[in-house]
C-alpha cells in the first residue's frame, strides 16, 4: 500500500500524506490477530489534519477497496513534515532521423541482435536525455 499510496487515495491526496504503521486489535480484543478493523497511522502535512478528518470515510472506504475487505477501521492522524519523495526524470526525447541514423549505423558491427538492441535502447536514453 505504501508503494501505491497515489494510487489508493489520489495523486493529490498523497501529497499532502504518507502512510506510516497500519495495526490490527488491542489486547483483550475480538479481532486480536485478525487482519480486519485496523487503524492506519497516517502522517499529514501540517495544517491539513482537518481536510484529512473530513475526508477519513472517503480515505478508508478508498483503502479497504484497494485491500478487497475492511481492512481498516479508523485513521490515527499525525501532523508533521512528509519523507521526501523521489522524483522521477522525464522521458527521453524523441531522436531527430539524423540521430537515429547516425546511432544505428555506429552498431552495425555488433554481431548479438539482444546485445545490439540492447545498446540501441540505450544510446536512444543518453541521446534523447540531452537537448537537441
Amino acid at each position: 500500500m505504501v508503494l501505491q499510496w497515489a494510487a489508493v487515495v489520489g495523486e493529490e491526496l498523497a501529497r499532502l500524506s504518507a502512510p506510516v504503521k497500519l495495526s490490527f486489535g488491542t489486547p483483550g480484543a475480538k479481532d486480536v490477530g485478525a487482519r480486519v478493523k485496523g487503524t492506519l497511522q497516517l502522517r499529514v502535512a501540517p495544517g491539513t489534519a482537518v481536510e484529512f478528518q473530513h475526508l477519513e470515510p472517503v480515505i478508508v472506504e478508498r483503502i479497504n477497496t484497494f485491500f478487497g475487505y475492511r481492512a481498516v477501521a479508523r485513521l490515527a492522524l499525525r501532523q508533521g513534515p512528509l519523507p521526501r519523495r523521489a522524483i522521477a526524470p522525464p522521458p527521453p526525447r524523441a531522436l531527430s532521423v539524423a540521430e537515429s541514423n547516425s546511432l544505428k549505423s555506429s552498431l552495425d558491427l555488433i554481431v548479438d541482435p539482444e546485445l545490439r538492441a540492447a545498446l540501441e535502447r540505450l544510446g536512444r536514453a543518453v541521446i534523447g536525455s540531452n537537448e537537441g
